[in-house]
C-alpha cells in the first residue's frame, strides 16, 4: 500500500510552464493581477527617477527627496507588511504613489514645498510596492509554480521600466499617466488574498485535490499506524479548501 501510494503521488506531481499556468482557474486571476503590479512597480518607479529633470523644481533637492524616500520606504515597509499585512501595506503605497504623482502634476510652481513633500510621498509609495512585491510574490503562489511565475512577473516589469523613457519624451502628461497606472494596481490589490501567517501549498489547488484521497489511507507497522498524508504537505490537509472537499467544514 505504501509504495503503491508514493507511487501514485509521483505521478500526479508535475511541472508548469506559464500557458498551462494561465490555464489553471485557481491561479489565472492572481497570475494576471500580479503581472500588472509587477509591470506598474516597474513602469511607476523608473518613471519618478527619469522623470526627475523634468518636474520643475530644483534638480538637486529632488534627486535627494526621491532618493530619501526610497531609503525610508526600504526601512519602514517590510515592517508595515509584517503588523499590517502584505495586501493592505500594498494598496497603500500604491495610492500614496499614484496620489502623489497626480496631486504633483496639478499644482502650481507657487507650491514649491508642497511638491517636494509630494514626490517624498511618490518615492516613497513606488519603492514600497517594488520591496512587497519581492515578499509578497514568492508567498501568493504554491512551491510548484513558484519560480516560473516570479521569473516571468519579473521579467514583466522589466518591460515596464524599459518603456518610460519612451513615455517621459513623448506623453505630454507623463506624471498624470505614472499616477493613474499606479493608483489602478492598488485597485486591484483588492481581488488579492492577504498571505500573513498563512501557509504555502506545496502544489495548486488542482493537483492536491487528486491526492486527497491518500489522506484516508493508512499504514499498519508494527503497533504503529501511520497515514500517508504524510507524504504530502500537512499544510493542504489542515487548510480550509481540503476541509470543504472533505465535508469536515
Amino acid at each position: 500500500m505504501f509504495n503503491n501510494s508514493k507511487d501514485t503521488v509521483q505521478e500526479i506531481k508535475k511541472t508548469y510552464n506559464i500557458l498551462e499556468i494561465l490555464n489553471l482557474k485557481s491561479q489565472k486571476k492572481n497570475v494576471l493581477i500580479m503581472s500588472y503590479l509587477w509591470f506598474a512597480a516597474g513602469f511607476c518607479f523608473y518613471g519618478l527617477i527619469l522623470n526627475i529633470e523634468h518636474l520643475g523644481g530644483n534638480l538637486f533637492i529632488d534627486t535627494i527627496v526621491t532618493f530619501g524616500g526610497e531609503a525610508m520606504s526600504e526601512l519602514l515597509s517590510g515592517y508595515m507588511a509584517d503588523h499590517f499585512g502584505r495586501v493592505k501595506v500594498l494598496e497603500v503605497c500604491g495610492f500614496m504613489g499614484g496620489f502623489g504623482f497626480i496631486a504633483y502634476e496639478f499644482l502650481s510652481p507657487e507650491y514649491a514645498t508642497l511638491k517636494t513633500v509630494l514626490i517624498f510621498v511618490s518615492s516613497f509609495g513606488f519603492s514600497g510596492v517594488f520591496n512587497l512585491l519581492f515578499i509578497y510574490t514568492p508567498e501568493l503562489f504554491p512551491t510548484s509554480i513558484r519560480s516560473t511565475v516570479t521569473g516571468a512577473v519579473y521579467f514583466i516589469s522589466r518591460i515596464g521600466a524599459l518603456i518610460v523613457p519612451s513615455v517621459v519624451s513623448l506623453v505630454p502628461r507623463a506624471n498624470l499617466t505614472f499616477g493613474l497606472v499606479s493608483i489602478f494596481g492598488a485597485y486591484l490589490c483588492f481581488q488579492l488574498k492577504e498571505t500573513l501567517g498563512e501557509d504555502i501549498l506545496d502544489d495548486v489547488p488542482e493537483n492536491l485535490h487528486q491526492l486527497s484521497f491518500l489522506s484516508t489511507h493508512k499504514i499498519a507497522r508494527g503497533d504503529t499506524s501511520m497515514t500517508v498524508k504524510t507524504m504530502i504537505s500537512d499544510r493542504y490537509f489542515y487548510s480550509e479548501d481540503y476541509n470543504k472537499k472533505s465535508g469536515l467544514l
